[in-house]
């Protein structure tokens, strides 16, 4: 296995926030890194579903519950440089 680079995942990196304008309405093309566990679920999903990472993704996020002000409704809590959520509670099937 690689040695990671950059940040934890999980933890944005320090001086490098993610930017979108949401004003513009255009596609947004980030660059995730995914868990091994969880990359393989996704390749599993496209293939079953004959469509893209994409497509999941999107598909994944429209269906996502969020409060009032945008946050998952399953975040357990961040700060600036903090994780987002607790992976070990994340289902892995």
């Amino acid at each position: 296995m690689h040695a990671r680079r950059g940040a934890k995942l999980g933890v944005p990196q320090r001086g490098n926030p993610p930017r979108y304008e949401v004003s513009s309405e255009r596609p947004w093309r980030p660059n995730p890194t995914l868990e091994p566990a969880q990359a393989a679920k996704l390749y599993r999903a496209m293939e079953a579903m004959g469509t893209s990472a994409s497509a999941v993704i999107n598909a994944l996020l429209a269906r996502m519950p969020v409060d009032e002000t945008g946050r998952p409704t399953w975040a357990t809590g961040t700060d600036e440089q903090g994780t987002l959520l607790d992976l070990s509670t994340s289902s892995a099937a």
